[in-house]
């Protein structure tokens, strides 16, 4: 005969079971490793003298900068981009835009990317020439200042700020956002 004692025994049993079913194994894993660098991975270092690097001079305060199509692309305090040769550094155009350029430049889809802040307009440079492309209006909205434009993933990146920051999608094929999304304030 089955006592009192055994029935709460099998019951805890299957509680337990019933508690336990679908979760992982308790036992401890091994922690993820993440790939890393070594110095053997990485190239040597160069000094600025051997790369043959060289000092550029430019008028006004330069803010952002980045290289495509052999050249520099700077912004500068005024509403521009200035593409300084990748041989000489000389400047051999610059891109005039609505307003000034608050956020970091990108290059993607064979153009330099540049956001005017105060319109919210994103323009769309080419990379060989310096000529706007498209200027895409971008929410009505300001631009993040101190953000960065992001090309990549297909697509070009842009963040507006408050009072409701959204993040705008924008298509390299058409020239259009091509979707919003609310981004955390």
């Amino acid at each position: 005969m089955t006592t009192l004692r055994q029935w709460a025994a099998i019951g805890a049993l299957f509680v337990a079971a019933a508690c336990s079913e679908g979760q992982d194994d308790p036992s401890p894993r091994p922690a993820e490793t993440i790939p890393t660098s070594s110095a053997a991975d990485l190239p040597p270092i160069t000094s600025l003298k051997e790369a043959k690097a060289q000092r550029i001079k430019v008028t006004g305060f330069v803010d952002w900068v980045v290289v495509a199509g052999g050249n520099a692309w700077v912004t500068t305090a005024a509403p521009e981009v200035r593409r300084l040769d990748g041989g000489t550094g000389d400047p051999s155009g610059d891109t005039s835009l609505p307003d000034e350029v608050c956020s970091s430049m990108d290059v993607g889809a064979g153009s330099v990317w540049a956001g005017a802040c105060a319109s919210a307009v994103l323009v769309r440079i080419d990379e060989k020439d310096g000529s706007v492309q498209v200027r895409i209006k971008v929410g009505e909205r300001l631009l993040q200042n101190e953000g960065s434009v992001g090309a990549g993933e297909g697509a070009v990146w842009v963040l507006t700020v408050s009072p409701k920051p959204d993040l705008y999608k924008v298509d390299p094929q058409t020239n259009k956002v091509a979707d919003t999304f609310a981004a955390p304030e």
